[in-house]
């Protein structure tokens, strides 16, 4: 992509590519079960993109720009802290490491993920405190 641009329009289940100038470029609806999706992240290359879900506590992959779900993770409309369980995430980030990062609200923990989106690190714990996280990880 030549300095255009993806929104995720959120409410409409799509993802919108818009060219540099502002022509519409194409439209990818998105797969089952995101309902909200409010962030997009394309990894460097730009054929995956990572979505965010805070409705459907979900996150995911899509090829970009065929819209197909590569992986999921989370447990659609079951939010929590157990195991493959998010409440509110937000912004899952392509890092220059490799790994993606993921900021679990509700559960005030980041959770890195490898390009598969399998779990690697899990940073905070749910019941502590979002001040004490960002002490320890934005110092």
């Amino acid at each position: 992509m030549d300095k255009g641009v993806v929104i995720a329009d959120a409410g409409n289940h799509r993802l919108v590519e818009l060219a540099g100038e502002g022509r519409l470029v194409r439209v990818i609806p998105l797969p089952r079960p995101f309902r909200y999706t409010d962030d997009v992240f394309l990894a460097p290359g730009g054929s995956v993109a990572y979505i965010t879900d805070p409705e459907v506590d979900a996150v995911g992959a899509v090829g970009y720009p065929v819209g197909r779900l590569l992986w999921l993770y989370g447990r659609p409309g079951h939010p929590g802290a157990g195991p493959g369980q998010l409440d509110n995430p937000d912004d899952l980030v392509p890092l220059p490491s490799g790994l993606l990062a993921l900021a679990d609200i509700r559960n005030c923990r980041i959770l890195l993920f490898s390009r598969e989106g399998k779990l690697q690190k899990v940073l905070g714990r749910t019941g502590g405190s979002c001040k004490e996280l960002c002490v320890r990880v934005c110092v």
